[in-house]
């Protein structure tokens, strides 16, 4: 039936394999035949509808494949949907195939594949496959070398190596195509360095090179210093290449360096710079491995001696020798040389040994501390000696002293330009007017002796007030402080004195507090009172006053003291004497203390009373054991029911217990 004058069928099938024609009739009207189609079988096999075309490696073909599904009769089977997968066919070289897609699924039955390449250079063909049907072979098509695209290692370096050795395997690096191939025309120059350096450097005969029939073959090639990285390999206009990971460390000891050369100095003396000889591998690093002995001798000795402590050889450390006592007994100009077996030999940089001129020594130091105006109690004395050390007898230059930085202040000494005494130039009287730090300059009238300064000297004012140096620190009730209180008496400018005036310490604020300690006052020794077995037998914060007569006192930072744990037991309240059977009038009650006798408030502890020798009498209470309420336990209704003397007794766990005073029970 037509509809708006259309007839549209559905479902409309043949039932056998070939070509068709439909013809549309209706009465009257003329009729109307279809154009030929082709009904196929079901699918049998593939083949190549479409070859690949000639390229060059990793380049995609300009005509990709494609492979038709067919019936046995090479009808196009356009339902198929079997996946068709691609290879190259028997591929003696090794060579890879790329596509976006492979496999793929067909669709109306051609499965038409796109951005296929071939990476090696050679002849092929392809295979089309697919399951349950026959495979199908394209036409051969040829791959050739394409032009310069990127670098490739083909030799890789050795994975592990040593410090400045070079790699068992050298670098060899390609100029290739897209596909890897190796462009043999071109002579590209490859550069060739570390990835990461870490502090490492990489050498080789040539770390640049141009490629020889496209191949760039390197030498020698070794890195100095641990380090794990790669090579980059670079080349202008090119894809730059890694190599595998080269992991490189501290090689064997190949050479000696001295990495500390002797310094001038005096001969028949030590050199003032001792020589430190270093184990190296052949990239410069320390082998700390090494023990090796090292021995040093005079480059040209000439008439020369070199000596050392102990001796002229010494066994590396961790791949150092470090020399002590070493020194030349004639003048000249010299450098030393390491040798170690197996070792290429080191040379030091030179160096001069000279006779020196004396020189001069406070060999008695001026007093560190003195009074302003007060002659040192010990006077500097100045000794000359030769450049061997010995004292120069003979020697009469003029020594003078001076102040060193004096600002303002004066030195006086009963003489202030002495000439030595067999090598001994001793002043006398010596002292310094205005308080100070200072030091004395020794000067010879003799310019080639080079003038010196003493230690310091600190010269103080008269003695004016008291200064906490050390602050006893926080504590508990009755127990020795752990840090003792140290008081120093300084003059106006706060200098250290040399005053042994008597120092007092007292409690600030008592509060009923007591301070005791092993000696108080205590006579302060060279400008310091140093006290000793210090405490407070009260809890509470406190501070501690220092006071000397004449001087200004001194007041502590606050401390702290607690209460100690609780130790034992006390009778507050004894009970009074009373007669058989009734109860005291007087109860008794008792505290837990700590051992400097301090109620502890918070303790709850249970106490029990007994009577200490019974006798035969019987001690009654309310309660005979009672617990402590702020750290105190108080009885009632206690009574003993016969006559005579008693004690009672208060325990309680491991404290030390408690016995009253007496009491007398009468009928």
């Amino acid at each position: 039936m037509t509809v708006n004058g259309i007839a549209t069928f559905s479902g409309c099938r043949i039932t056998g394999p070939g070509s068709y024609t439909l013809t549309a009739t209706v009465s009257s009207l003329t009729s109307a035949v279809t154009s030929s189609f082709t009904v196929a079988g079901p699918a049998t096999k593939l083949t190549f509808t479409s070859s690949p075309s000639n390229s060059t490696g990793g380049i995609a073909f300009d005509t990709d494949p494609v492979v038709t599904v067919q019936d046995s009769a090479g009808r196009t089977a356009t339902d198929a949907t079997a996946l068709v997968t691609l290879s190259i066919s028997g591929n003696p070289l090794g060579a890879i195939l790329s596509c976006d897609d492979n496999p793929i699924t067909p669709s109306a039955g051609k499965a038409e594949f796109s951005e296929c390449s071939v990476n090696k250079a050679g002849t092929y063909t392809l295979t089309a496959a697919s399951t349950g049907l026959t495979s199908a072979t394209s036409a051969s098509f040829t791959i050739l070398v394409g032009p310069a695209s990127k670098l490739g290692f083909t030799s890789q370096p050795s994975p592990t190596s040593t410090g400045g050795v070079p790699f068992t395997a050298q670098p060899t690096v390609s100029i290739q195509d897209a596909g890897g191939n190796t462009v043999t025309t071109s002579t590209a120059v490859v550069n060739l360095f570390l990835t990461e350096t870490k502090g490492a450097s990489l050498a080789c005969a040539a770390t640049t090179r141009a490629a020889s029939s496209g191949v760039a073959s390197f030498t020698g090639c070794s890195i100095d210093k641990p380090n794990t990285s790669t090579l980059t390999a670079t080349s202008a206009g090119l894809a730059f290449a890694f190599s595998t990971v080269v992991t490189n460390t501290v090689g064997p000891g190949a050479k000696l360096v001295f990495t500390t050369s002797p310094g001038n100095g005096a001969r028949n003396a030590a050199f003032p710079v001792q020589p430190v000889v270093t184990v190296l591998d052949a990239g410069g690093n320390t082998v700390t491995a090494s023990s090796a002995p090292i021995t040093l001798t005079l480059t040209t000795p000439g008439t020369a001696t070199l000596a050392c402590t102990p001796n002229t050889t010494k066994g590396a450390s961790s791949g150092i020798a470090t020399f002590t006592g070493c020194q030349v007994n004639t003048n000249g100009t010299y450098s030393l040389t390491a040798t170690s077996a197996g070792l290429t030999k080191a040379l030091s940089s030179t160096f001069v040994m000279s006779t020196p001129p004396p020189r001069m020594i406070f060999s008695t130091q001026p007093s560190a501390s003195v009074s302003a105006d007060t002659a040192f109690p010990i006077q500097p004395v100045i000794t000359i000696l030769t450049a061997n050390g010995a004292t120069a007898t003979g020697n009469t230059s003029t020594i003078t002293l001076s102040l060193n930085d004096a600002n303002g202040a004066t030195l006086t000494c009963a003489a202030n330009s002495r000439k030595p005494m067999n090598g001994l130039a001793a002043f006398s009287g010596c002292s310094i007017d205005k308080p100070g730090v200072y030091t004395l300059t020794a000067k010879s009238s003799n310019a080639k002796i080079v003038p010196i300064n003493s230690a310091t000297i600190t010269v103080t004012g008269p003695a004016a007030k008291l200064a906490f140096t050390t602050m006893p620190t926080s504590g508990t009730a009755g127990t020795v402080f752990t840090t003792q209180p140290s008081v120093a008496i300084h003059d106006a400018a706060g200098n250290a004195t040399p005053s042994t005036a008597p120092v007092s310490l007292t409690l600030t604020t008592p509060a009923g507090a007591t301070l005791s300690c092993t000696a108080n006052p205590k006579a302060a020794v060279a400008g310091t009172a140093s006290f000793s077995g210090c405490s407070i037998n009260t809890p509470g914060t406190y501070t501690i006053t220092a006071t000397s007569p004449a001087l200004e006192n001194a007041v502590s930072a606050n401390l702290t003291i607690t209460a100690g744990p609780a130790a034992k037991l006390v009778f507050t309240s004894v009970p009074t004497d009373g007669k058989g059977g009734a109860a005291f009038a007087t109860q008794p009650a008792v505290a837990i203390q700590d051992a400097a006798g301090n109620t502890i408030t918070t303790s709850t502890a249970s106490v029990s009373l007994t009577l200490t020798t019974p006798a035969g009498a019987v001690l009654l209470c309310d309660k005979i054991t009672q617990p402590a309420v702020a750290g105190i336990s108080r009885f009632t209704g206690c009574r003993i029911d016969i006559p005579g003397t008693f004690t009672l007794t208060a325990t309680s766990g491991s404290f030390a217990s408690a016995v009253s005073g007496i009491i007398k029970i009468t009928p």
